[in-house]
């Protein structure tokens, strides 16, 4: 992780599905910029989100498989904080679903890391939930002191601009 106090993004499920759904891959630029953020191991995410995008058998799952960096293995101190989220909101564990909801993980993530972070960054939640109506991860977010942010709330705060006009690979 680069030097210094940056934020660290833990990312949703729902924000990678939001991404493949509303911003195609050839404009806008946001798949190079969270590119970047991987690279710089600022964008990250548990392996469960990873697992959850392998249902969906499509390119974002094919592009997700190719993010070695970005989705991290389950440690002792990811495990866990995702029990004492789950102790505090049992409906983050989806207990209908056959798969494991990656929901905790993200959380227990960015708790975990937050608590152990020597360098002095900070690690916040990124999901498509919304705070307003009743979003489990960021009522859970707000629970552990975890910073929550929606897609639009990441892209201002890294300073994603989309400018109109033909693409740069077009022209």
């Amino acid at each position: 992780m680069p030097a210094g106090s940056l934020t660290v993004y833990c990312i949703d499920t729902s924000i990678l599905i939001d991404f493949h759904r509303h911003y195609p891959r050839d404009i806008f630029g946001v798949w190079d910029n969270l590119e970047v953020l991987i690279a710089e191991d600022r964008a990250i995410a548990p392996k469960q989100v990873r697992d959850e995008l392998k249902a969906w058998d499509d390119w974002l799952a094919k592009w997700a498989a190719k993010q070695k960096t970005m989705f991290k293995p389950l440690l002792a101190k990811h495990a866990k904080c995702a029990s004492e989220i789950i102790a505090h909101s049992p409906a983050l564990a989806h207990a209908e679903r056959r798969t494991e909801s990656a929901d905790p993980f993200v959380i227990g993530l960015a708790l975990a890391e937050k608590r152990t972070s020597l360098l002095g960054s900070d690690y916040v939640v990124v999901t498509s939930e919304s705070r307003t109506k009743g979003g489990r991860i960021p009522n859970a977010c707000g629970h552990f002191g975890v910073g929550c942010l929606s897609l639009f709330e990441f892209m201002k705060a890294e300073g994603w601009s989309f400018v109109q006009g033909p693409h740069p690979t077009t022209q």
